[in-house]
């Protein structure tokens, strides 16, 4: 079966890592921003929030303010399923080199995976800066402070303008966070994609980059991505259950300290 196989290249290479996107935290119930049949974001003007608008756009900027605080609450109160408790696991046993997210959720940290193999492509929705002088704020402070959406968040230190440390469309990664996601894909010796469409760069083209330094690839997605073809090891079924059945297969060959085997991964 493809899952012992991957759970074999996971043993045999050790250099593992793992590219997340939407479709590891939709099973913990936070919205795909890219799926046809979104209801949540489906509701929102994907142009308020461009960078540009937003910036420069009274109207889009709360629009958007608003719609971020409706994400917020709904992510704020969401839990690591099976997929992200894997990944936790794999780290404490040295079998999981790096994470990099698309995702702005938190999930991973909030499963137990360290701070320091975590690259955060596309930023946090836990924290909000400003853009003038730099000064960072806790995201739950904000919206909650914010009585009834009557007007923008400014900061308290220059009155300048507060946003979201998510990566914006329009906006660029940050050189230094481009950077290390490169550096981690082209050294690893495995390099797993989970719920991720790949339809969006730059880290749609890491999987290549990966394949290109020697690496192995593997995609666990529910539906086809532009680069399948050039996949180890390919599977199209939801990324909770897939990485359980991993881990299970892992654990029969290799078994966990007793306080790790606690089943919470499912059957």
């Amino acid at each position: 079966m493809i899952t012992d196989e991957i759970a074999n290249a996971i043993l045999d290479s050790k250099s593992n890592v793992f590219l997340t996107g939407a479709g590891i935290s939709t099973e913990s119930g936070v919205p795909d921003y890219r799926s046809s049949n979104n209801q949540f974001w489906g509701e929102y003007d994907s142009k308020d929030f461009y960078l540009s608008n937003f910036l420069t756009n009274s109207g889009s900027r709360m629009r958007c303010w608003r719609s971020c605080a409706v994400f917020y609450e709904t992510m704020k109160n969401a839990q690591p399923n099976p997929a992200h408790l894997v990944l936790a696991e794999l780290e404490r046993r040295k079998l999981l080199r790096g994470i990099i997210t698309q995702n702005v959720d938190g999930l991973h940290q909030k499963a137990g995976n360290s701070k320091k193999v975590v690259i955060e492509l596309h930023g946090t929705a836990h924290t909000i800066s400003c853009v003038d002088c730099g000064r960072k704020y806790d995201s739950e402070g904000i919206y909650t402070s914010i009585s009834k959406w009557t007007s923008v968040p400014y900061c308290e230190n220059c009155q300048g303008i507060l946003k979201p440390d998510t990566v914006f469309p329009g906006e660029p990664i940050i050189p230094n966070v481009a950077k290390r996601v490169l550096q981690m894909a082209t050294s690893c010796k495995l390099l797993i994609v989970i719920g991720s469409s790949l339809e969006v760069q730059p880290a749609a083209y890491l999987p290549l980059k990966a394949k290109e330094s020697g690496a192995k690839l593997g995609i666990i997605n529910l539906t086809p991505t532009p680069y399948d073809k050039y996949a180890d090891y390919l599977i199209y079924r939801p990324a909770g259950k897939t990485l359980a059945e991993i881990v299970k297969k892992i654990n029969d060959q290799v078994r966990p300290p007793t306080e790790e085997r606690t089943g919470q991964y499912g059957p």
